[in-house]
């Protein structure tokens, strides 16, 4: 039976991969459930770069961030 740690590295690759083939932001924001899970945190944000500035794209967390 795999350890839970080899279920977690899958999942980060297949993560990464599905973000490597985004076509929009919303793809991208989409993952933020896995990435939560895989951190195993109360909340994560999806924050975006754009030159000087960051915008904040969206979020999943037992309250607001």
């Amino acid at each position: 039976m795999p350890d839970a740690r080899g279920h977690e590295d899958q999942r980060l690759l297949r993560s990464g991969a599905l973000l490597s083939d985004a076509a929009c932001l919303d793809d991208v924001a989409a993952l933020r459930l896995t990435a939560r899970e895989i951190a195993g945190s109360d909340g994560i944000a999806v924050v975006l770069r754009d030159g000087g500035r960051c915008h904040y794209v969206d979020e999943d967390a037992i309250e607001i961030l």
